[in-house]
């Protein structure tokens, strides 16, 4: 079981590395695309994609030729409440991990709080700072379209 885990880790990483050599692959842009083109100068175009042929493409009004183009990224927006929701879960499964294993009663204890309670509050606690962690993350995402080495 163990090995069929590695082998699937492999594959992935394998796959999420692969090079997007193929100008084609642009065509999975659609017109009104916000997207980031990265020049072999260093320079960049962030803006609204309106097309491409097989020798350039054009951001909001400027054309940009093939042979220059070193990288092109979609900017997908949106996020930071899914973000927020992430943390809010881990926090407060970390927060209740933590409060029940230190919660319960003892003879001589001021205040006697059970592992539910204790786990309860702790939770709490971590579900308010892992949302504010997770809101504080980018709200945006790139995926990678285009790239040579």
């Amino acid at each position: 079981m163990i090995r069929l885990w590695g082998l699937l880790l492999v594959c992935a990483c394998i796959c999420g590395a692969q090079d997007r050599p193929d100008w084609k692959s642009v065509s999975a842009l659609t017109p009104g695309d916000r997207v980031r083109f990265t020049l072999r100068s260093g320079k960049s175009f962030v803006g609204s994609f309106h097309g491409w042929t097989s020798e350039d493409a054009t951001i909001d009004t400027t054309l940009v030729n093939r042979a220059d183009v070193k990288k092109v990224e979609r900017i997908r927006s949106g996020g930071r409440v899914k973000h927020a929701a992430i943390g809010a879960a881990a926090g407060f499964g970390m927060g209740f991990a933590i409060g029940a294993a230190a919660g319960g009663c003892h003879p001589n204890d001021f205040i006697c709080l059970g592992r539910g309670k204790a786990g309860a509050a702790v939770g709490g606690a971590g579900l308010v700072v892992g949302a504010i962690a997770g809101a504080l993350l980018p709200a945006h995402r790139r995926d990678v379209i285009y790239e040579i080495p």
